[in-house]
């Protein structure tokens, strides 16, 4: 009985031991993988380090603390996390690892866009959960240069390769610093964020409740004042960001093949209010709904990092030159977006001179060229009098060639000859106006009303 008892013992001190003997194994192996990662943020230039690594082995449960990296690019991108916990963490083969839910605490991220002094962001988020996630088990090699458009290439590139049923993060916080001195910067606040199906860098539904926003703007004449805003219901549909890392990778330059980004894009009602600048002028705009349907990206028109590097400093207005190259750049950004169609419903805008309504307005957008533009329902009042217009609609616009043509004005010391000025008429192909039609006397007598309906 003694031996039968002392074996036992032994058996459980043998076991206990393997148990915890394995338990620190696997978080001295964790904690080696997690160096690892951070040595190659490390070794670019930049800046990363943790703090406390712990794993419960019964629970499968990781909790890594005081997370910090930041890139080598200046302006840096930085990002903080407070508490990561893992649970449920396995590792299915040898390249990947899951876990049943990963839950995200304190997070803050930082960037800015271009040389200083640039616009910066910086993001914070109290609370994100992920659910069944699976991703790589190491960290892929940052890019060696870690320019904005590198970095941001990065990331899309990592998030391709991983799998969640939902990421969920109940608030978010950002704050926008334009740069200047002058007023320029805001905040923004985003509450009930929920993504559901990622795989393969695509997004089946993202879902926000409501964004709100107030930003400092200086007008060219007046005291400083401030926009606020909210947004509610905005909703994107089979959305794809591997179209969107086409745009910073320059081996896409000579892509010319769209790629499709969103299904469909839909937000609610969209409000946007000032007034506490100078007296007269206060702003009241409402905008009911709308729907984008089929964005597409064409690379070989939207090499982004090209466009951001032409981006003069805040403060320094650009050049005739530059002026025109950038309007050429922008030439080429529209012939890169391909819109399906776009509407907005309900827009009415208050403002101490003049309330103006407008029931709907529609317009598709593909190689720079705009099908057709419409605004329906318009009805407004000026001092001299009310206007109301059933339907105004360009059939065709070249949007690129009009883009192009405005940069040969760019020069104020050089006005637009008017032979250069009717150049631009081609540009616009049929319009059509129909009623009821209501415009102001332009004598001082009564108003002009045309038709009931009205052909182009």
């Amino acid at each position: 009985m003694v031996k039968i008892l002392s074996g036992l013992a032994a058996a459980i001190v043998i076991a206990v031991g393997g148990f915890f003997g394995f338990q620190f194994y696997t978080q001295h192996r964790i904690t080696s993988e997690i160096d690892a990662a951070l040595e190659q943020i490390r070794t670019a230039g930049g800046k990363a380090s943790h703090g406390k690594v712990s794993f419960d082995l019964m629970s499968r449960t990781v909790v890594i603390a005081d997370l910090t990296a930041q890139s080598a690019a200046q302006p840096p991108v930085s990002i903080k996390i407070g508490n990561l916990t893992a649970l449920g963490v396995g590792q299915p083969d040898a390249a990947r690892f899951s876990a049943d839910s990963i839950e995200i605490s304190d997070v803050e991220l930082s960037a800015a866009m271009g040389p200083q002094p640039a616009m910066s962001f910086a993001y914070k988020v109290p609370r994100i959960t992920v659910k069944d996630y699976s991703g790589p088990a190491s960290l892929q090699q940052p890019p060696a240069s870690a320019t904005f458009a590198d970095v941001y290439r990065f990331v899309l590139g990592q998030f391709a390769s991983v799998t969640a049923a939902s990421v969920n993060a109940p608030g978010l916080n950002a704050t926008i610093n334009s740069g200047v001195a002058a007023p320029g910067g805001g905040e923004v606040a985003y509450t009930g964020f929920a993504m559901q199906g990622i795989k393969d860098g695509k997004i089946a539904t993202t879902k926000i409740d409501g964004v709100t926003f107030t930003v400092s703007i200086q007008p060219a004449a007046g005291k400083p004042d401030k926009l606020t805003g909210k947004l509610a219901d905005m909703a994107g549909y089979d959305i794809d960001t591997t179209a969107v890392a086409a745009i910073f990778d320059p081996q896409k330059a000579n892509d010319d093949k769209y790629y499709r980004a969103y299904r469909q894009i839909t937000a609610g009602s969209y409000v946007v209010t000032s007034g506490q600048g100078a007296p007269g002028q206060s702003l009241n705009m409402r905008i009911d709904g709308m729907t984008i349907d089929d964005v597409g990206l064409r690379p070989s028109r939207m090499q982004l990092p090209d466009l951001l590097a032409m981006i003069p400093p805040p403060g320094a207005p650009p050049t005739p030159a530059q002026a025109r190259a950038l309007l050429e750049k922008v030439a080429k950004v529209y012939e890169g977006i391909r819109i399906g169609n776009a509407e907005m419903r309900g827009l009415s805008v208050e403002t101490p001179e003049s309330p103006l309504k407008l029931s709907a307005m529609r317009f598709n957008l593909e190689g720079g060229k705009v099908s057709e533009f419409a605004i329906e329902g318009v009805d407004g009042r000026t001092p001299q009098g009310p206007v109301k217009v059933g339907r105004f609609a360009i059939k065709s616009l070249d949007v690129t060639n009009l883009m192009r043509m405005s940069a040969q004005f760019s020069n104020p010391a050089q006005p637009p000859a008017p032979d250069q000025v009717l150049g631009m008429i081609p540009l616009i192909e049929g319009v059509e106006l129909k009623g009821p039609l209501c415009f102001p006397p332009n004598d001082g007598g009564d108003r002009q009303q045309g038709p009931p309906g009205m052909g182009r």
